[in-house]
């Protein structure tokens, strides 16, 4: 990874990022309960950096649409609101 930590830590995390989701849960890559610290969810974060830097300019909800369609095979309307936000 160019120029980047590996892993999701508070001390290099945006500022907005720590107030949005202060909880330490969240940011324990070690924890295989946290979003990032499981296998599945260190993928998640490897696949969305590199989707980041293939298309730095769109909005993270294409990012979403992209794993849906095309890494879960699924069609966004499976999708409501209420799970997406």
């Amino acid at each position: 990874m160019d120029n980047q930590s590996y892993g999701i830590d508070k001390e290099s995390a945006h500022k907005r990022a720590i107030e949005l989701i202060p909880e330490e849960f969240f940011w324990d890559c070690t924890d295989e309960l946290a979003p990032f610290g499981s296998d599945e969810g260190d993928q998640a974060l490897a696949d969305y950096r590199s989707w980041r830097q293939a298309f730095p300019g769109s909005k993270t909800l294409d990012c979403l649409k992209w794993v849906i369609n095309e890494v879960a095979e699924m069609e966004m309307a499976d999708y409501n609101e209420t799970l997406v936000s």
